[in-house]
């Protein structure tokens, strides 16, 4: 017997998220709902006190549909409201006929069977009148509940793996504490750290096939990097640096001085950025990674960072720097265990990877009425 089908606007209602604008961010209010703190937990939030119409709160357990840029399915899991910005759909599920947990999966695979309704060159979105208009099965609502029930067990899976490499982070950032507290000394950045600032043309060919990295590249909570692509396809005018395998990378915009990636190959990074290369006598890389994530560089460089048009920290800031230097060879074993947490992290990620076309699959299955 053919399962019933039914249009997402027909289950649901998708309202676009309040434009809000630069003039309405403020240091207190209610956080500001934007793709990138969907997409990076440890984004900084925009707040704002402006009143906006109920229909744009989002109250913990809403499901949420990023649909310009980052198409994704989320779930508001802060224990705050927040409101909602726009290029995002807050979902409302009309609960007599659809279950809010199938319906999330369901709107998982219907934004990834949507590739023919994506529109731009730079920033591609979904077109809303196709997204509504897309049919998904709508068995009675105990079949849907068997169904997200399968779903929800194999994402749990995927959790295990993300909880996984949180762990795996945890254990660096104690190592890290334990060798930075082995040290009464202090000596300023610039006396063992240079900027390797070889400004390159990227539109010259040789350059073509090497990574191209930004701070929007890098994971503020992690220091890993993530969705990097080739300097060919992002196609970057001018006014980048050349960095190489021994490089630390450094993010000298405000709000993303927080934002610190060990390079793993030759590439380049924006201007935004510092490309760093320590003195192997003084500081093994690893430890410069780690302490530039550190609160106590964190609070300097925030506080150094002022201006009021595009704060930024300058060289001579980030050079002035004193920083807690344990001797090397508490550094070099600090290193060891970066490097083993990395080859640990490499294995998880590529179960993940497998797990998630696996979960693709058994989603597709679902959405097409097979499971």
């Amino acid at each position: 017997m053919a399962i019933p089908r039914a249009r997402l606007g027909s289950v649901a209602e998708f309202i676009n998220g309040f434009a809000f604008k630069p003039e309405d961010w403020a240091d207190d209010g209610l956080p500001i709902v934007r793709i990138q703190n969907l997409t990076d937990p440890g984004k900084a939030f925009n707040r704002t006190s402006r009143r906006v119409p109920e229909k744009f709160v989002v109250r913990p357990g809403d499901l949420l549909v990023s649909w310009s840029a980052t198409l994704g399915v989320f779930i508001w899991d802060r224990l705050e409201d927040g409101l909602v910005n726009q290029h995002i759909f807050r979902v409302i599920p009309d609960t007599r006929v659809v279950d809010k947990a199938y319906l999330r999966h369901m709107l998982g695979d219907a934004l990834l069977s949507m590739s023919s309704h994506l529109h731009g060159a730079t920033m591609q979105h979904v077109n809303r009148g196709a997204f509504l208009a897309t049919e998904i099965p709508l068995p009675p609502l105990p079949e849907q509940r068997r169904i997200a029930s399968i779903l929800d067990e194999a994402d749990r899976v995927r959790t295990y793996r993300r909880i996984a490499l949180d762990h795996v982070d945890a254990i660096v950032d104690a190592a890290f504490r334990e060798v930075s507290a082995q040290t009464g000394e202090r000596i300023l950045l610039g006396n063992c750290v240079k900027v390797i600032a070889k400004l390159v043309d990227p539109r010259r060919p040789e350059f073509a096939q090497y990574s191209f990295v930004a701070p929007d590249n890098i994971e503020a909570k992690t220091g890993r990097m993530r969705n990097v692509r080739s300097v060919s396809e992002v196609a970057p005018i001018s006014g980048k640096y050349l960095f190489e395998s021994e490089d630390v990378l450094y993010s000298k915009i405000r709000p993303a001085l927080n934002k610190v990636a060990l390079a793993h190959s030759v590439g380049l990074c924006s201007a935004d950025m510092y490309p760093l290369r320590a003195d192997s006598k003084v500081l093994t890389r690893e430890y410069l990674w780690a302490a530039l994530r550190a609160s106590d560089f964190l609070k300097y460089a925030s506080g150094m960072a002022n201006r009021a048009q595009m704060p930024k920290l300058n060289r001579d800031q980030l050079f002035g720097y004193p920083m807690a230097v344990p001797p090397i060879s508490v550094q070099e074993r600090f290193a060891s265990v970066v490097s083993r947490a990395q080859r640990v992290e490499s294995a998880v990620r590529q179960h993940q990877a497998s797990l998630n076309e696996l979960f693709a699959a058994l989603q597709h299955r679902a959405f097409s009425g097979e499971l």
